[in-house]
């Protein structure tokens, strides 16, 4: 759950760059500020994965290269900041000694379990919600996994192909229509918004890849 926090923090602080648009208070850059700090302090590394992604590819899209240097420079700072001034450091450095990064704290483990499952029951998958059960029923998997931990895989195991058809047919149609706006669209402010949909969507599909 404190893990998952650090994705939602980085999709405030994402709200908060689109909003800055439009209301340039001092309060939305104490709100940036916030979701910045609560994204790093809670250690969720596809979160903030997911969130820097985002960012970058918001201001690409703008044109804005030099913003997109300067907020991967202040993300940059803070980082190092907490890892230097806190217990994140330490905690860091506990998480590359026990191995658990080769193996993204166990996922890629869970996945390879997993798979065999699938393959399976290809087309009817194990029934809506059965990766809930995975720990009891696959042999291999992690005490209390809850899910697949990966929003492609989860699908393909609870539902099999057509469920995961299903998926990818959302997310095509996400993507076209919002690159249909990014591409024709002569309103700037349209285009703002698409531009920073686009941007919280790689933000979730990148967080969702992990969690």
């Amino acid at each position: 759950m404190i893990a998952g926090t650090s994705g939602s923090a980085g999709l405030l602080l994402m709200l908060v760059i689109i909003n800055l648009r439009f209301n340039k208070s001092a309060w939305l850059i104490l709100v940036a500020a916030f979701g910045a700090v609560v994204m790093m302090l809670t250690g969720g590394k596809a979160g903030m994965l997911g969130s820097i992604l985002s960012i970058l590819t918001f201001f690409l899209l703008m044109k804005r290269i030099r913003y997109a240097f300067a907020a991967l420079l202040v993300l940059c700072l803070i980082f190092s900041f907490f890892v230097v001034a806190t217990p994140f450091g330490q905690y860091l450095e506990r998480y590359n000694q026990s191995g658990q990064g080769s193996t993204l704290t166990g996922r890629t483990l869970l996945w390879k379990v997993v798979w065999p499952q699938v393959l399976a029951r290809p087309i009817t998958g194990h029934g809506y919600l059965a990766s809930r059960f995975l720990s009891v029923e696959v042999e291999g998997a992690f005490p209390e996994a809850g899910q697949t931990h990966n929003s492609l895989l989860e699908p393909l195991y609870n539902n099999g192909f057509p469920g995961l058809l299903l998926i990818i047919i959302i997310n095509l149609v996400i993507v076209r229509n919002l690159a249909v706006v990014l591409k024709g669209q002569s309103d700037p402010t349209a285009h703002f918004m698409a531009a920073g949909a686009l941007a919280m969507y790689i933000n979730l599909f990148a967080w969702g890849m992990f969690t």
